[in-house]
């Protein structure tokens, strides 16, 4: 049976999924004053990856989340999402394209509080599909995020981080190319975010390619790849391999800490 991350890149090859070609984002403010965001990055993002995009705030890492989501146009560049440029499709055909490629995790749309969580899940295909296939899509999303069981509760009943793994999973229920997030910890404790990093982490192992951006280097540290924003340029794209993710150090410090108290103490009962 393929696993998941071979399903994932069946469905386009292995690279090559994002590419920005000297992209340019400039706000015009009220008094016609030009307030550049993003100044020639240009970047490539293959399938598999897990990207963090950090920078202080002000430095273009929401802009250039929400131009990789669609949500967004650059003022000069290409923006190639498997090899079709789509800075010039209209609203509409950018809508289709983040329907069927992108998934992303809108944190300031929270959850209907008098839906089901399964209801919220299934709302990107309300319009799409039959009630029993939208049912199905749904269920697997919500085991995917770890919220098996959970499909009939309210989200007053679940916990924060609950409540944003079933976010995630609306923005899985589509079976997209990429998972894109802009500061995927914000409003949440610390607790709740490790949680939700985690997933993040479980996903990309899965084979979904993930791209966030955060200000907090902790959270950064969790992907396979960070890249540095300051004031709208990259100043650094460094590739991290073989590194144990954040919130995966302290459960294997707590396992080792239980193996070595099991050794100790069984040692201990030898000498007695």
């Amino acid at each position: 049976m393929a696993t998941l991350r071979q399903h994932w890149i069946a469905r386009g090859g292995s690279s090559g999924l994002i590419r920005l070609e000297k992209v340019t984002k400039t706000y015009h403010t009220i008094g016609h004053v030009r307030v550049p965001a993003l100044c020639d990055i240009d970047l490539t993002i293959d399938r598999g990856e897990m990207v963090a995009v950090t920078g202080p705030s002000g430095s273009g890492t929401s802009t250039l989340i929400n131009i990789l989501g669609c949500l967004d146009v650059p003022s000069s560049g290409r923006y190639l999402l498997e090899g079709r440029d789509v800075v010039p499709l209209s609203k509409r055909q950018r809508a289709k394209v983040r329907a069927s490629t992108i998934g992303f995790v809108f944190h300031r749309f929270d959850l209907l509080p008098d839906a089901t969580v399964i209801r919220n899940v299934e709302l990107p295909l309300v319009y799409a599909v039959r009630s029993r296939v939208r049912h199905e899509h749904a269920l697997r999303a919500l085991e995917r995020v770890g919220l098996g069981g959970h499909d009939n509760d309210f989200p007053i009943e679940l916990s924060p981080a609950q409540r944003r793994r079933a976010m995630i999973a609306r923005a899985l229920i589509n079976d997209p190319k990429v998972l894109l997030q802009d500061d995927p910890t914000t409003e949440l404790d610390v607790r709740s975010g490790q949680e939700i990093v985690q997933l993040y982490t479980e996903l990309n192992d899965a084979g979904c390619t993930v791209i966030f951006s955060t200000h907090r280097e902790d959270v950064a540290a969790s992907a396979r790849r960070i890249i540095r924003l300051s004031e709208g340029r990259i100043a650094s794209d460094q590739r991290v391999i073989g590194r144990i993710h954040g919130p995966r150090v302290a459960a294997r410090r707590r396992n080792l800490r239980s193996v070595r108290a099991s050794v100790t103490n069984g040692s201990a009962g030898n000498n007695e």
